[in-house]
């Protein structure tokens, strides 16, 4: 499931796995920062669309939602959570990235209609 974006500061962000539970889906994910500086991702608390239309999860701005600093050098690992019923399929996940500059986000429709 690597999504392998390129954030902001030339950070790259992964989505290295995703799990299904009963209330819904877990994003796991990465950050590994070349830079000689630490750096903060910003990508929310992404929510979801299904094949039956619904936007599932709320949409938050992503740069007030708390995430890991990436070190200089180094990685950050973290989770996400959206609530998404079990019958629901096709999904995408619905992702902000903040890219080139601050409170810039690029925005993709990320696949993981196998989850």
């Amino acid at each position: 499931a690597n999504t392998g974006i390129t954030a902001i500061n030339n950070v790259a962000l992964s989505l290295t796995n995703v799990e299904r539970n009963d209330e819904g889906l877990v994003f796991h994910w990465q950050t590994e920062n070349p830079g000689e500086y630490p750096s903060y991702v910003h990508v929310g608390n992404p929510p979801v669309i299904g094949d039956d239309g619904i936007v599932y999860g709320f949409y938050e701005t992503p740069d007030i939602v708390s995430v890991p600093i990436t070190p200089a050098g180094g990685k950050a690992e973290w989770t996400t959570e959206v609530a998404v019923p079990q019958d629901v399929k096709g999904l995408y996940i619905l992702l902000s990235v903040e890219s080139k500059k601050q409170r810039l986000f690029v925005n993709y429709a990320v696949d993981i209609t196998d989850k």
